[in-house]
C-alpha cells in the first residue's frame, strides 16, 4: 500500500475561526496555504543546531499546558538534527521545579515504557517513518521554540517524544521520584511540524552561561513580590498551548517592558491570580490563539534574564476582541486573560542571563488596564458617535498649536470638566490597513491612532466671562487642545486648516487632574509646575479662576525652552492677572536662542529666570520675599515629562519638614 502525504499541515476548526472573525477582507483560510512544514525542514534544522534557547511546552497529566526554556550555558549545540525528521537534545534541567521536565519525564507521566528509553536507542533506532500512526498518537506531545534573541531569529516546532531519560551529574539514570536535584535530561523527539518565524517583538540579548541555585519560593498565588517584578519588567515570554491532543505550538510573545498586566494578584477565594497582554500584529496565522479557541488553557514562563529567577504559571484563557479588549486594555483590539491555575515562582532557577541589547522597533507603546491611568472608549460616546469637526487652528510657536474643534452629537449635549483629556481616533485618516512587516515605520503596526489630548478651554458652562477678562473661551459646542507637533498623528494635525475639513471620531472625555474650588478669602494656596504644554490642564481652569478672583490662591511654576516662549506670551496675554502669581524658567531650545530683550519685555508681567528650575525654587530657604509662603503650601500639581516630573516629585517627598500632597499628570498615556 501506497501513502501519499500532504506538504501542507492543514488549517484546523479554531484557526479557521480566528481567520473568520478576525480576517475576514483577506479570506485568509482559503486564499493560501498553511506555511507550516510537515516534517524538520533543512533551515530550522540548522537553526537548532546554533541557538542557544530551547523554550518547551508539554502537558501535564490534568492536560494542562506548561512552557520552560532550556539552555545549555548559553552555548549552542545541545539540540541537533539526527536525520528523517527527528531531533536529540541533551541538556542541563533543574529536576526539582521545572514542571515541563515533571511532565516529560516525571514517573507519574511515563506510562508508555518507550518514553524511558535511552537516548542512545532514539537516536539510532527510531524514525518517525517507522512508528505506526496510531502508537504516534500515544506519544507525549512536545512543542518547541528554537531561538536566538542576539539574532530575533526563530523556529517553531511540534512534534512527539520517542525516548526520553535523566541522568545525574555521574551519568546514572534518575527516577520519576527522585526528581530533586540539578540533571540532564535527554530527549528525542520525530518533528510533525516546523515553521520559521519573523524577528518582531524580540528585544536583542547576547545569552551567557551563569550558575543556577533552584529554590522554589512560591507555588500557590497570590505571588510575592519578588514574582510580580519579574512580570513588570518583561519585555518577553514563552507560551505553549495545545489543540486537544492533535497539535502543541510554543511561541513568544514580546513588547515593552511591562506589557504583561497583572489584573488581580489574591488568593483563589478572591479571584486569584489573572494576568492580561496585547496580542500585536503578527503573521494572522492564529496558530496560538486558533488552539486557545478550540482549549482555552495556555502555559507561561517568564525568565528574568538578569538574575535568573524564572516564573512557571498556567490556567485557563479567554480571548478578548474589539469593544471586550478595549474595556480591560484600552488601545488593544485583542486581547488574553489568563486566570492562573497554578504557578511556580524559581529563584535563580536559570543557567543563563541575557545582556540586553536594542528593544524591538515593532514596540509600541505600553498600553495599561483601564483604572491605571489609560484611557478607553467612552460607551455613551461610542453610541452616540460623537464627531469632532476642526474649524480653527492656530501656530503658537515653532512645534506648538492650538486647534479647535467643534462637536456634532446625536444626542445631549457633551461637557467635560476642566482638566479632562478628550480621546481622538485619527484611524480613518492615518491606518494603511494590515501589513505583516513596515521596516520604514515599525511602530505603526500596532498603532491605532487613537490619541489623547488634554482640553485646554473651559466648558462653557463652567464660566462666564466678564467684559474685561479677554478669555475668549469657545462656544458651547466647541473645545480647544494645545499640543506638541512631535509624532506621526500631531505631525499630521498640524498640517490641517479649518478649510480641510478634518472630521474625527471622539470616544470620550475622561481623567481626573482638576484642581479643588479655591476661594479668593482662603488661607489654602496650591501650586503647579508645568513643563512646556503641561499647562494645558491649567487654562481650562483659569477663566472660572479669573472670574472668582481665586488666582491669588495659586502659585505657577512654568519651564520652558526659548522656542516655545509664544505659549507664555500669549497666555499672559489672554490671562493678565496670571503674571502676579507665576515664576517662568526659560532655557534655551534647539530652535531658538535665549533673546535678553524679550526675556526683559516678559519681565514685565511676570518673574523669569533664564535657567532650569532648581530645588531651591520650590524649596525656598531663604527669607525673601514669598519663601516661607511657598514652603506652607500643602497641595503640589505636576504636569510635566518624565524628567521634570519626578525630579520635582523627589525634591518634595523628600523634604522632611513637611508632609505634602502631590498630584500629577504623564504625557505618557
Amino acid at each position: 500500500m501506497v501513502f501519499i502525504q500532504s506538504m501542507n499541515v492543514p488549517w484546523h476548526e479554531g484557526e479557521l475561526q480566528l481567520h473568520r472573525l478576525l480576517s475576514p477582507a483577506n479570506a485568509l483560510a482559503s486564499s493560501f496555504d498553511n506555511p507550516t512544514s510537515p516534517f524538520l525542514t533543512p533551515g530550522a534544522a540548522r537553526h537548532l543546531s546554533r541557538a542557544p534557547l530551547l523554550a518547551v511546552g508539554a502537558l501535564d497529566e490534568h492536560s494542562q499546558p506548561w512552557t520552560t526554556v532550556w539552555a545549555d550555558g548559553g552555548r549552542s549545540g545541545f539540540m541537533a538534527s539526527v536525520g528523517n525528521s527527528t531531533v536529540a537534545i541533551k541538556v542541563p534541567v533543574d529536576a526539582s521545579f521545572d514542571p515541563v521536565v515533571h511532565a516529560l519525564l516525571g514517573e507519574k507521566n511515563n506510562d508508555n515504557n518507550d518514553n524511558n528509553a535511552t537516548l542512545e536507542k532514539g537516536a539510532n533506532g527510531v524514525a518517525p517513518g517507522g512508528t505506526d500512526p496510531h502508537q504516534a498518537k500515544a506519544r507525549k506531545m512536545v512543542a518547541g521554540l528554537s531561538i536566538d534573541l542576539e539574532t530575533r531569529s526563530r523556529v517553531k516546532l511540534f512534534g512527539r517524544m520517542l525516548a526520553g531519560a535523566m541522568r545525574d551529574a555521574d551519568g546514572d539514570d534518575v527516577g520519576g521520584t527522585a526528581l530533586q536535584q540539578k540533571a540532564e535530561a535527554q530527549l528525542v523527539v520525530s518533528v510533525e511540524q516546523s515553521l520559521g518565524n519573523c524577528p518582531k517583538y524580540i528585544t536583542a540579548r547576547a545569552v551567557y552561561g551563569a550558575p543556577s541555585k533552584p529554590r522554589l519560593l512560591a507555588d500557590s498565588t497570590p505571588l510575592p513580590q519578588r514574582a510580580l517584578d519579574v512580570v513588570a519588567k518583561a519585555d518577553l515570554f514563552f507560551v505553549s498551548s495545545a489543540h486537544d491532543d492533535q497539535d502543541m505550538d510554543t511561541n513568544h510573545r514580546g513588547g515593552p517592558p511591562g506589557f504583561v498586566r497583572v489584573v488581580s494578584n489574591e488568593d483563589e477565594s478572591r479571584g486569584g491570580l489573572v494576568l492580561a497582554w496585547p496580542e500585536y500584529s503578527g503573521n494572522r496565522l492564529y496558530q496560538t490563539l486558533g488552539n486557545l479557541a478550540r482549549v482555552p488553557k495556555a502555559g507561561l514562563v517568564f525568565p528574568d534574564f538578569e538574575t535568573g529567577d524564572v516564573l512557571y504559571v498556567t490556567g485557563s484563557t479567554e480571548t478578548l476582541i474589539g469593544p471586550a479588549a478595549e474595556e480591560v486594555l484600552p488601545h488593544s483590539n485583542l486581547v488574553v486573560l489568563l486566570r492562573v491555575a497554578a504557578a511556580r515562582f524559581v529563584v535563580e532557577g536559570l543557567n543563563f542571563r541575557g545582556r540586553p541589547g536594542e528593544p524591538s522597533p515593532y514596540n509600541p507603546r505600553l498600553r495599561l488596564l483601564r483604572g491605571e491611568g489609560a484611557t478607553a472608549a467612552n460607551d455613551k460616546a461610542q453610541h452616540e458617535r460623537l464627531r469632532a469637526t476642526l474649524v480653527q487652528q492656530e501656530r503658537l510657536t515653532p512645534g506648538i498649536f492650538r486647534a479647535r474643534f467643534r462637536i456634532s452629537s446625536r444626542g445631549e449635549p457633551v461637557t467635560w470638566k476642566p482638566g479632562q483629556y478628550v480621546a481622538l481616533s485619527f484611524e480613518d485618516e492615518l491606518s494603511m490597513g494590515y501589513s505583516h512587516m513596515r521596516d520604514d515605520d515599525p511602530r505603526s503596526l500596532n498603532d491605532d491612532y487613537l490619541r489623547t489630548f488634554t482640553v485646554s478651554s473651559a466648558p462653557i458652562t463652567a464660566v462666564s466671562c466678564a467684559a474685561d477678562l479677554p478669555c475668549d473661551q469657545p462656544p458651547a459646542d466647541e473645545f480647544e487642545i494645545t499640543y506638541r507637533a512631535l509624532g506621526r498623528v500631531t505631525n499630521h494635525l498640524s498640517r490641517q486648516h479649518a478649510r480641510s475639513g478634518l472630521e474625527v471620531p471622539i470616544r470620550g472625555f475622561e481623567g481626573t487632574f482638576s484642581l479643588p474650588t479655591l476661594d479668593a478669602e482662603s488661607p489654602v494656596l496650591v501650586a503647579y509646575v508645568a513643563g512646556g504644554v503641561g499647562i494645558s490642564p491649567l487654562l481650562a481652569h483659569l477663566p472660572l479662576l479669573h472670574q472668582s478672583e481665586a488666582l491669588n490662591r495659586l502659585r505657577l511654576f512654568w519651564t520652558v525652552r526659548a522656542d516655545d516662549l509664544g505659549l507664555v506670551e500669549i497666555t499672559l496675554k489672554q490671562f493678565p492677572r496670571l503674571g502676579s502669581v507665576t515664576r517662568v524658567h526659560v532655557t534655551e531650545g534647539p530652535l531658538a536662542p535665549l533673546d535678553e530683550s524679550r526675556l526683559d519685555r516678559l519681565k514685565e508681567q511676570t518673574a523669569v529666570s533664564s535657567r532650569r528650575m532648581r530645588k531651591e525654587d520650590v524649596l525656598p530657604g531663604g527669607d525673601e520675599d514669598g519663601d516661607e509662603e511657598i514652603r506652607s503650601i500643602k497641595t503640589w500639581y505636576i504636569c510635566a515629562g518624565t524628567v521634570l516630573r519626578e525630579t520635582v516629585r523627589r525634591w518634595l517627598e523628600d523634604d522632611a519638614q513637611q508632609r505634602r500632597e502631590i498630584v500629577t499628570e504623564t504625557f505618557d498615556y
